[in-house]
């Protein structure tokens, strides 16, 4: 792990921990959002790929900035849901938010794209997963709706291998 990526897992992890105890932030963190993800040349590539076979807008974004609401709705939806823990919540969106995950279309949903990690599958609930985050695109954003761990069976339905 590069230190780039040691630095966006510690991230996760120690952002996951303060919203899941209420840490109260300032406003201009809340506004703004906590930082941002930055999409690889090739993962930018195909999504706009994918934006063009789809008709949509072509995305211009090149990040996707983190939010409190973004993970707080990963920790509602996978603890209560799934029963993961704060640190395996921190795991999901880390893994999914990786220089290797790559871009897939969300069938079924209009302009909605997966950005998942199918090289790298991470110890949740006793087992071995894959992580994904599906994202709303539009021309000039990327914006997060949710974050989840996965079988590489669903991994394969999504990327049709």
């Amino acid at each position: 792990m590069t230190i780039g990526e040691q630095a966006l897992h510690e991230a996760f992890v120690e952002f996951t921990h303060l919203i899941d105890k209420n840490f109260n932030f300032s406003p201009g963190i809340r506004a703004s959002g906590l930082f941002s993800y930055i999409l690889t040349p090739k993962q930018q590539d195909r999504l706009k790929k994918l934006c063009k076979q789809e008709g949509w807008d072509v995305n211009q974004s090149k990040g996707i900035t983190i939010t409190i609401s973004n993970i707080k709705h990963v920790l509602k939806g996978r603890k209560k849901k799934d029963g993961l823990t704060t640190l395996e919540c921190a795991q999901v969106l880390s893994s999914s938010y990786s220089k290797h995950s790559e871009i897939a279309l969300n069938k079924g949903r209009h302009e909605q794209a997966f950005i998942l990690n199918a090289k790298k599958s991470v110890p949740i609930k006793k087992s071995s997963h894959y992580c994904a985050v599906i994202l709303q695109v539009s021309k000039d954003d990327l914006a997060q709706v949710t974050a989840y761990h996965t079988t590489w069976a669903k991994i394969k339905g999504i990327t049709g291998r």
